[in-house]
């Protein structure tokens, strides 16, 4: 033992001639748990710390140890410890020891035990299933949960699925996903879809994400929607039936009645347009192109004709050659592939 001080006259024997600073620190600190210290040990105590700073190091090692084994319930604290043949004792027994091997072997226990119980409590936040779902250009897909829970995934889609004992999550970076979800109240289903977060225990609901917006419909049920971390928007609760937009700032759109059919189209492979503007109506083609249709830049009033018709979305052409039929437009094919809508 270094000593950067002597000890006091008085110290006990035992601790005097102790090596170990660990089993010294045992020793102390059952003493101080018991409460019955006296001003002298009281004295010695503190200068046995002093006097090494490895006994300062054990001391403290020990308290953290005790703070932890506190916070850990006492039925499961003691199923931890029992092996079969030896009997944990209560925290009061440490208290009452009056050897410091026996109190060693005791806060030995409790290294193990919070060992044990921060295994579990890992164990416990591990995914009980994941999946990663990616879907190319031209690719749509089916994928069945562990539930019963399934999912439409549009094309270039990409999306994770966790599920935990508790709860059950999908962050969706990218694409379209059609959810029908198991209802379960005990582990509600969550999505993260960047600036839009939707909870729901068991409906049937489509989510878009293109670049930072997030389109939410409501097939059936209820879904309650909130915005990005930071933003005002206080939870929309959609029912079927009802659609709602929030935008990258996570500001969004008022929930407002949506035409479902025409929405979720996508799963029966069909473009759906109710009475929609050119724009938008180019801007869906696009997503099933590999290469871009838009709109002269010298016809933006162009974007503003509406359009009410059902194609495929395997064939695209049909709906460019069709459209200089329904509306006052023309196309012009690209060298690069693109087409481009202007006014005759």
């Amino acid at each position: 033992m270094t000593h950067s001080q002597q000890l006091p006259e008085g110290t006990p024997a035992s601790i005097s001639r102790c090596a170990d600073p660990h089993e010294a620190a045992a020793f102390w600190f059952a003493r101080h748990q018991s409460g019955e210290m006296s001003d002298m040990e009281l004295q010695v105590f503190e200068a046995w710390k002093a006097s090494d700073s490895a006994h300062e190091r054990e001391y403290q090692a020990l308290q953290q140890v005790w703070t932890m084994a506190r916070h850990i319930p006492a039925n499961r604290l003691r199923a931890l410890a029992d092996d079969g043949n030896t009997r944990f004792p209560p925290q009061g027994d440490v208290a009452k020891s009056n050897g410091w091997r026996s109190v060693g072997a005791t806060f030995a226990f409790l290294f193990a035990c919070i060992a044990g119980f921060a295994g579990y409590q890992w164990q416990q936040a591990q995914p009980t299933f994941n999946a990663s779902v990616d879907t190319p250009q031209g690719k749509r897909q089916k994928v069945a949960l562990p539930d019963g829970s399934s999912v439409d995934v549009n094309i270039r889609t990409h999306m994770r699925i966790d599920y935990y004992r508790d709860r059950r999550i999908a962050i969706l970076d990218a694409g379209e996903v059609s959810f029908n979800i198991v209802h379960d109240t005990a582990k509600p289903f969550l999505v993260d879809a960047g600036s839009g977060q939707i909870r729901v225990t068991g409906t049937q609901f489509n989510v878009r994400r293109d670049s930072d917006e997030v389109f939410i419909t409501v097939v059936s049920g209820t879904v309650v929607v909130s915005s990005m971390a930071g933003s005002s928007m206080p939870p929309a609760r959609l029912t079927a039936g009802m659609g709602m937009r929030i935008d990258a700032k996570g500001h969004a759109d008022e929930p407002h009645g949506v035409n479902v059919a025409a929405v979720t189209a996508w799963r029966e492979g069909k473009l759906v347009f109710d009475n929609q503007p050119l724009a938008e109506v180019v801007r869906e083609v696009t997503r099933y192109r590999l290469h871009p249709v838009r709109i002269a830049g010298t016809s933006a009033d162009l974007g503003q004709l509406r359009l009410s018709s059902t194609f495929s979305i395997n064939d695209t052409e049909a709906l460019l050659v069709a459209l200089p039929r329904i509306l006052p437009v023309k196309i012009r094919r690209e060298p690069d592939g693109s087409v481009e809508i202007y006014r005759p």
